[in-house]
């Protein structure tokens, strides 16, 4: 799997270090489009799952899950599970992130 395909939302903040998105925040919302109640349970997720790596960028960068599913070719269930460390992916999946998330950081 090559790691530029994939949605264009997802494809410009892998290579240009993310969005500049100024939501107005709602109650329900926190400012990056992810709900807070489910931001603060990845926070409390156990940050040695890669899932839950990729999702706290994800929030930090507003990528938004149906992007990241579409680009990896899995559900939107599974990268939720995933954000959340309720889920491990693939281990071929896993060696996917891992690289995403390599990318990521050194942006």
């Amino acid at each position: 799997m090559g790691l530029v395909k994939g949605p264009v939302r997802f494809r410009h903040a892998l290579w240009s270090g993310g969005f500049d998105p100024h939501p107005a925040p709602t109650y329900t919302m926190n400012n990056k489009g992810y709900s807070r109640k489910f931001a603060a349970a990845n926070k409390k997720a156990d940050s040695s799952h890669v899932g839950v790596q990729l999702g706290r960028i994800c929030i930090a960068k507003d990528i938004p899950v149906p992007d990241v599913a579409e680009y990896l070719g899995v559900s939107r269930q599974a990268v939720y599970l995933w954000f959340l460390g309720k889920s491990t992916p693939h281990p071929k999946t896993r060696e996917t992130l891992k690289e995403l998330i390599a990318r990521f950081k050194a942006q």
